[in-house]
Order: structure tokens, then sequence, then C-alpha cells
């Protein structure tokens, strides 16, 4: 597939490094992190407002775009196609997150063999306040 001619010199340098990551050059696979890693971190951060998750959500967008990498076409520059990948992986955390919301999760502070800590989780079916409410206002109305 032919490159785009209004692509920036940037947006070349990364189809150059693409082809050699599609060879499965480390390298070219390492440079495009190092490129990009910082910029989609901030993106997912705001998304999902916890450090531990963007970070997770950044190394998992980079898997999910390298995984797929034969599938990039060079229509758009690399950076929109990866950013495209961050933000959808950050709107699936986000609705499955709203679903564990209503569970509840008791932690203890019990050891065995000092590397495990015993978790429980319980998942609560019961509505919360807000679902209440307005569960009562559909009756009324």
């Amino acid at each position: 597939m032919e490159l785009s001619p209004n692509f920036s010199d940037k947006a070349k340098r990364d189809y150059d490094l693409i082809q050699l990551a599609k060879k499965g050059n480390q390298i070219a696979f390492a440079e495009l992190m190092g490129y990009y890693r910082e910029s989609l971190y901030y993106l997912l951060l705001k998304m999902v407002n916890s450090k531990e998750d963007a970070e997770d959500l950044t190394i998992e967008t980079f898997e999910k775009a390298f995984r797929k990498i034969e599938t990039y076409k060079p229509v758009y520059a690399f950076s929109t196609w990866l950013f495209r990948i961050a933000t959808n992986h950050g709107i699936d955390f986000l609705r499955t997150s709203e679903k564990r919301m209503n569970d509840v999760y008791i932690e203890s502070d019990i050891s065995y063999d000092d590397n495990f800590y015993n978790r429980v989780v319980i998942a609560e079916d019961s509505l919360n306040p807000e679902e209440k409410i307005v569960s009562i206002q559909k009756k009324i109305f």
C-alpha cells in the first residue's frame, strides 16, 4: 500500500519503523513504544483517573497494537491508529469498571507464608441508594 503524501516526517519515520516491526525487529517496536508511551499514558490517565490502571492500559494498548501490526494501513498516521486503539481500550475498561462498581471488596491482612493475602469478593445484588430512588420514581410516574 502506498504511503499518504500528506504524512509528516514523524509519520514517515513511524512507517519505516512499522515496516521493520512487521519483520520482527524488536528494536523498531521499542522505538515506537519510546515515542508514544508517555502520550498514551497521559491520555489514558485522563480517561480512567488512576495511575496504576493507566499504566496497565498503556502496556495493554501496545500489546494489542503490536499483535495487530499487520492490519495497520498507512492511510492514516500510525499515531492516529495507535491512539484510537488506546481510546477504545480505555472505553472498554470504563464500561467493565462500571459493572464492577457494585461489587464489595473485603481484603484481609492475614498472610500465609508471607506471600499470600486472602481476598474475598462479594457481588452486591441489591440496588444502590440512587438506583432505589430511580426505581421508586419509575413506579410512581
